[in-house]
């Protein structure tokens, strides 16, 4: 069994991949059920290196999904009128309202700037804000 403990530069890996995968204020409770630990420092060179693969596999699945929210999120706003005189996508307004979007964003955020839960989030917020306004 691998008792060595990983390497700063490994640990600041680790915590540059939980933010790109939307691992905040939960961090303990993912390692706890990845790794086994509550603490980046306390994980072995082995855990480690398990913990980083499965993080990559979470922020590498997400770019296509998270591309596909935010065109989708661009033309529900856009068939709400948030176009310019050219009839294309006013993406000033488009990121004013996402990043104005209430509890949902709380750092005022642009579109591409969310990570994937805040992309999901924004998504959700933007349908039902579509479909209460066509509604009317």
């Amino acid at each position: 069994m691998n008792t060595l403990l990983i390497s700063e530069p490994l640990r600041k890996r680790i915590f540059q991949l939980m933010h790109q995968a939307g691992i905040y204020q939960e961090r303990s409770q993912w390692l706890m059920a990845v790794a086994g630990k509550v603490s980046v420092k306390d994980l072995t060179l082995e855990q480690a290196q398990h913990v980083i693969s499965e993080l990559e596999k979470a922020t590498n699945a997400e770019p296509a999904k998270m591309r596909r929210m935010g065109r989708k999120i661009i033309h529900l706003l856009c068939e709400l009128g948030y176009v310019d005189a050219e009839n294309k996508p006013d993406y000033a307004r488009i990121n004013a309202w996402v990043a104005n979007s209430g509890d949902r964003n709380l750092k005022r955020k642009t579109l591409w700037q969310l990570n994937y839960e805040e992309m999901l989030q924004i998504l959700n917020q933007a349908e039902a804000y579509h479909k209460k306004e066509t509604n009317r």
